[in-house]
């Protein structure tokens, strides 16, 4: 538990430091989604992350929960770690195996096998795979699913949204940071956070926020992955959430820079040094 509790201070360390950046950064774009262009500048990213980790205390999440982060988009991947982290929780990034939802295929028992593992009690997926969450978290601890997605709550998920309502002291929980978050601090050199054992290939140094980062759904090893947004966002970068097979032309719509992809994807256009591979 030693071990796990010093991970989790190191993690909350990252967002705390996302947070600032984002305080700092004016409207430019945090996230991009490239399958329909929606756009999420620094300011709304920053106030939703706060806003829905509010939402995730006043239901009952305690220091050192753990949740299971089950979805198909580094955008809403980057939402939900970062807003678990700043409610002071764990994130456990959840593998969907390849053919999980294939016409008569049992995704449920291998994602109930991993939230098991992990202790998780609570979820979060987005709609199009709350069903499947649902089944599985039935069959292991988790008490709530949560959604990102307009039809959540009629596949029996709670909406993420519903974090973002009203606060119970009367402020719109989705305007302004917490009175505890660190907005006037100055930001500290990424390598103060002492990081360095789950920097991919030095990521941080490579990528500063003029850079465009194409990155393809979550893939292989769940932390790997998870590191490699955060070195993104913590360089200010924009990320540009795609499919696996919109990478290319995400690449060329957005001018990206770099990419992060799953082994196997090939990204032509950027140059091989600036592909980060997630095994």
């Amino acid at each position: 538990m030693e071990g796990g509790t010093q991970v989790s201070i190191e993690q909350r360390r990252v967002t705390e430091y996302v947070l600032r950046i984002a305080d700092q950064a004016g409207y430019r774009a945090a996230l991009i989604e490239a399958a329909d262009g929606t756009v999420t500048p620094w300011p709304r990213f920053a106030q939703t992350v706060r806003a829905a980790a509010r939402g995730l205390r006043r239901r009952g999440l305690t220091p050192d929960d753990t949740v299971g982060v089950l979805v198909r988009d580094a955008a809403r991947h980057a939402v939900a770690v970062h807003t678990i982290r700043e409610a002071g929780a764990i994130p456990v990034p959840i593998r969907l195996e390849p053919g999980a939802l294939e016409p008569g295929a049992d995704g449920t028992a291998d994602i109930a096998a991993q939230l098991k593992a992990c202790g998780a009690r609570l979820m979060i997926t987005v709609d199009e795979l709350a069903e499947l969450a649902s089944q599985a978290a039935d069959r292991s601890w988790v008490r709530q699913v949560l959604a990102f997605g307009e039809s959540a709550e009629a596949i029996g998920a709670t909406p993420f949204s519903s974090l973002l309502e009203v606060a119970r002291h009367g402020q719109a929980a989705g305007n302004g940071a917490d009175a505890t978050s660190p907005r006037s601090a100055e930001l500290v050199p990424a390598d103060a956070l002492e990081l360095a054992a789950i920097d991919p290939g030095g990521l941080s140094a490579r990528l500063t926020s003029r850079d465009v980062v194409v990155a393809g759904p979550p893939c292989g090893s769940g932390p790997a992955y998870t590191a490699l947004l955060d070195f993104a966002l913590m360089s200010g970068s924009t990320v540009v959430a795609a499919s696996a097979r919109d990478i290319a032309p995400a690449v060329r719509r957005y001018r990206g820079t770099a990419a992060i992809v799953c082994r196997g994807v090939e990204v032509p256009v950027i140059p091989a040094a600036r592909v980060f591979l997630v095994d």
